[in-house]
């Protein structure tokens, strides 16, 4: 095994870079948000300085995605039957649950629109040639139908994803729901879920805490496997991304919480 004096020179700096982002984090109580740009900063200027030589540097990266990933199963399962065991009648789910959808489509339908007709006017991704990676193999995209028979596996021990996972925590937390009321002996399944849900939780959060890390491991292998000149051409699109989420959480969603909440935009986003 031949060792790459450039690699571990890589990996050296980008472990001094982890220690300030530590520093400003724990010592001076850096805002999460701006460790991250700054996580972003590092990262390009990481791949600019070594190229491709990322071969350690995306380990953190590639750790930080499996465990995040491997949490999403645990995580809806809990969270979704905490949810939901904590509504007392079931008619109050229902109008919930139908409200919840309804507006999740509208906020997903409104994004969709506002992103499709920004770029089709501004001719984003205009004259941009994309090549096959070699080996590619086409998939075959799934009916309609098979694909709410597949919400639906005869074996959750095998068929794990995160539709099947909520259909399956819906139909455990409806089951509670429906034998509860006048069963002590269930209890602690509740309070299992409750703690397991807040366990969870917290596995969550310091997993996340680590994300200005990955963004760094992750950006200096980006930058590092491509040239600046086929980078630049995707300042315009992240700039363009940025600011269409600001219209759609600061527009769209204010003018939802100010004529069907009946709230104020401003104290809620204060809030």
């Amino acid at each position: 095994m031949s060792i790459n004096t450039a690699d571990f020179a890589a990996l050296a700096v980008t472990i001094v870079l982890f220690a300030v982002i530590y520093y400003l984090d724990y010592k001076k109580g850096v805002d999460f948000g701006l460790l991250t740009l700054l996580g972003t900063v590092f990262g390009i200027a990481v791949g600019l300085g070594f190229g491709n030589h990322f071969t350690y540097v995306e380990i953190f990266g590639r750790i930080y995605t499996n465990v995040l990933t491997a949490l999403v199963v645990p995580m809806l399962l809990f969270s979704i039957i905490a949810s939901i065991t904590n509504l007392s009648e079931s008619i109050h789910l229902k109008k919930m649950g139908g409200k919840s959808i309804f507006y999740l489509i509208l906020n997903t339908a409104i994004a969709s629109t506002i992103t499709v007709i920004a770029a089709v006017i501004l001719k984003v991704g205009d004259g941009f040639a994309y090549k096959v990676a070699d080996g590619y193999q086409k998939v075959e995209v799934p009916s309609v139908v098979d694909t709410i028979v597949n919400l639906f596996p005869s074996n959750f021990a095998t068929n794990w994803s995160e539709g099947q996972i909520v259909v399956f925590a819906i139909i455990i937390a409806l089951s509670y729901n429906a034998i509860s009321k006048d069963n002590e002996s269930v209890k602690p399944f509740k309070a299992f879920i409750d703690a397991g849900n807040q366990v969870i939780g917290q596995a969550i959060d310091w997993i996340i805490g680590f994300t200005p890390y990955a963004v760094l491991s992750f950006l200096a292998r980006a930058v590092g496997r491509s040239s600046v000149t086929e980078l630049l051409p995707l300042l315009s699109t992240l700039v363009l991304s940025y600011i269409l989420c600001a219209v759609q959480a600061f527009g769209v969603e204010g003018l939802l919480i100010k004529f069907v909440a009946k709230l104020s935009p401003v104290k809620f986003f204060k809030g």
